[in-house]
């Protein structure tokens, strides 16, 4: 037992029975990077200026004041609703909404008159983000996955989002703006798929009920890994 306990880590998280919850853990992890905050938060200077042209002028000041406003309301109404309507459900309506949201992000990019729209997307998408994906992924990777699962999940998203935010500036200056969204768009509709079709709502569930979740074994040994579990969760 002391050897297997050693040999654990990655190794033990690609086992049969683990490997599914672990790779999911993995792909709402990069609902982080695939919805495309780390982009907005990036480009939340130039979109606030858009359309500016005294020096003077305040209003990024006051948008950029009122990005952290939201985000601590948010938080506040994360902690009132994530028990009531379950984490499914938020990050179902978290990603239909950015998806739509970066719909329109790209849209006004790509035209011209549409330009001022930017920086109230901007507010709005910062504020959907906060109550639903940004709050809930947390969550959810901490009921299906052990520690350890959760660190390999947070270390690929934060991969990701090194990978996405030190290659956007150059997709920018090659493709624009609008096409550079319009992919985050359409990797946003890939969470929207994944998360209607493959994930499982945990509220209500015992921690050894989340942990097997996804797990694939035979009916004889699920009694006994239920049970394994629920001690592991009370030590």
């Amino acid at each position: 037992n002391t050897q297997s306990e050693k040999s654990g880590g990655l190794q033990e998280l690609l086992s049969p029975a683990k490997r599914k919850g672990f790779i999911y853990g993995i792909i709402v992890a990069l609902f982080f990077t695939g919805c495309g905050v780390n982009l907005i938060v990036l480009f939340s200077t130039y979109i606030f200026q858009i359309g500016i042209e005294d020096p003077t002028d305040r209003t990024p000041q006051i948008f950029t004041f009122l990005v952290g406003f939201i985000n601590m309301g948010a938080a506040y109404i994360t902690g009132l609703i994530i028990e009531k309507y379950g984490r499914k459900l938020l990050l179902l309506g978290g990603n239909v909404i950015i998806t739509v949201i970066l719909g329109l992000i790209t849209l006004s990019a790509a035209v011209s008159s549409w330009g001022y729209l930017l920086k109230y997307l901007t507010l709005l998408y910062m504020f959907f983000y906060s109550i639903t994906i940004g709050a809930v992924v947390f969550v959810y990777l901490s009921d299906i996955l052990d520690e350890q699962g959760i660190g390999f999940a947070m270390l690929c998203s934060w991969g990701a989002t090194f990978l996405s935010t030190s290659t956007f500036p150059s997709m920018v200056d090659t493709i624009g703006l609008s096409a550079s969204f319009f992919f985050y768009f359409l990797w946003s509709i890939g969470n929207t798929w994944f998360t209607s079709v493959k994930l499982k709502e945990t509220k209500g569930m015992t921690k050894a009920e989340m942990l097997n979740l996804y797990r694939e074994f035979d009916e004889s040994e699920q009694p006994l890994l239920v049970e394994l579990e629920g001690v592991r969760t009370h030590k």
